[in-house]
């Protein structure tokens, strides 16, 4: 008797869609069949309230083949692989062709458009990477054509090249027609990019109501604040363009439900002040000089951080360039002194940090209840006290040292709770619950 073979495991390109949804959301879902399809079904007497919860468990592979099952399953699932759409960079640097297929479908579906509650992806696909596509495949046919083995040539299955401005009109159809879309990131670099992309969004950003937006984008431009007041309900904010020049203030009346901000700690000051902005993520670029006055946050930005409504409890702070120790324990100290209601911090440090400045800087948060810290932890030890300043010896804590790194550290902060250790910002390496 053979043995059963062992099926193989099936890879899905892009990342799963089974976040969580609102129970609204979840039931818009539910769009109606005609009852000649519900009756074909014995799985259609089971409550819509029951089948979409078990079906929000399947990732976007499991979705798709339930759909190939019957024509109920069809009409009710497909307008759930399209709540979360992710193309990001990797994505879009693997498969060229994903974000023009997708635009494609959802300009002839536009019945799937409402059913779009988060995109993440670009405004308009790259029209460089497509025809690098079609001549790598034009080049393979007229190989094929010409082979000894005289193989049929596979047919492209994307659509003929349109042009920049098609594309800018197959936008607005589409994102006009995403009424109901909550979570917005855009990929594009719009601020490196031509007027007609922002003629795109302005024609498109009224119809949306949304509640997170990330673009890449710094606040000097003059289109992010119009952009801005046009989304009066926005609680979540990420601009990742981060430049040098003024920054345009906002009026006291805009954003009133803003929560989260992720910014340089310049734009940050232009928009927190009079929001109940809590959670707080600064991109810190610091000069090379540790002398420099740009290696120190300025402290009157942080007196503007400390006039949120509500204080802010949650702070992330991202220093980009292998900043000193130094410089990473005065900066801790000017957060510590004007945001003094902070519970939850978290620091990248990429070119790592010693524990003789987190022992050091951290107990001046004395609400802080949770850290995480993502890069290398050094430990700095004297070996030889004889010398005027002694001899220290500096090694990478490993995890074999979490524990004694997490006593150091409970001294100093007693109403510590919970501490993350990443190595490396996608690499987990030590948590620690603390009673």
């Amino acid at each position: 008797m053979q043995k059963p073979q062992k099926a193989k495991p099936v890879h899905f390109n892009i990342r799963s869609w089974t976040a969580s949804l609102p129970v609204v959301w979840r039931k818009a879902a539910a769009r109606r069949t005609p009852l000649a399809l519900q009756k074909a079904s014995k799985l259609a007497f089971i409550p819509d309230d029951t089948l979409i919860p078990i079906i929000e468990c399947l990732d976007g592979m499991g979705k798709a083949r339930l759909i190939q099952t019957c024509r109920y399953f069809r009409e009710l699932v497909e307008p759930m692989l399209y709540h979360r759409i992710v193309i990001d960079h990797s994505i879009e640097r693997r498969y060229p062709l994903k974000s023009h297929l997708l635009h494609d479908t959802l300009a002839e579906r536009q019945d799937l458009l409402p059913f779009i509650f988060t995109y993440h992806g670009p405004l308009v696909p790259n029209l460089m990477a497509l025809q690098q596509v079609v001549a790598r495949d034009e080049a393979t046919r007229k190989k094929t054509r010409w082979s000894r083995f005289r193989t049929t040539p596979t047919q492209p299955t994307y659509r003929k090249l349109l042009t920049y401005e098609e594309r800018f009109e197959m936008a607005k159809s589409i994102f006009n027609g995403a009424v109901n879309m909550r979570e917005l990131h855009f990929t594009d670099f719009v601020d490196w990019f031509s007027r007609q992309l922002w003629d795109t969004f302005d024609a498109i950003k009224s119809s949306m109501k949304l509640e997170k937006m990330v673009l890449h984008i710094g606040g000097d431009s003059p289109y992010l604040i119009p952009t801005l007041r046009a989304q009066p309900g926005l609680k979540e904010l990420e601009l990742l363009r981060g430049r040098r020049g003024p920054v345009q203030r906002l009026h006291s009346t805009d954003l009133p439900e803003l929560r989260s901000l992720k910014a340089t700690l310049a734009e940050a000051a232009a928009i927190v002040p009079g929001r109940p902005v809590d959670k707080l993520a600064l991109i810190f670029y610091a000069s090379r000089d540790e002398n420099h006055e740009e290696s120190l946050f300025n402290e009157n930005h942080l007196k503007q951080l400390a006039l949120s409504t509500c204080g802010v409890s949650d702070i992330t702070i991202r220093f980009h360039r292998a900043c000193t120790d130094d410089v990473i324990g005065r900066n801790l100290r000017l957060v510590a002194r004007y945001l003094p209601k902070v519970e939850r911090l978290c620091l990248f440090v990429w070119g790592g940090v010693s524990d003789t400045i987190l022992f050091s800087t951290l107990p001046a948060f004395d609400s802080l209840r949770s850290v995480k810290l993502v890069g290398m932890v050094i430990k700095e030890e004297i070996q030889d006290a004889s010398f005027e300043d002694g001899w220290i010896r500096r090694t990478i804590y490993e995890q074999q040292d979490f524990a004694e790194f997490l006593r150091m550290l409970k001294q100093g902060c007693p109403a510590l709770t919970r501490l993350e250790w990443y190595k490396r910002e996608r690499y987990h390496c030590c948590m620690e619950q603390i009673e």
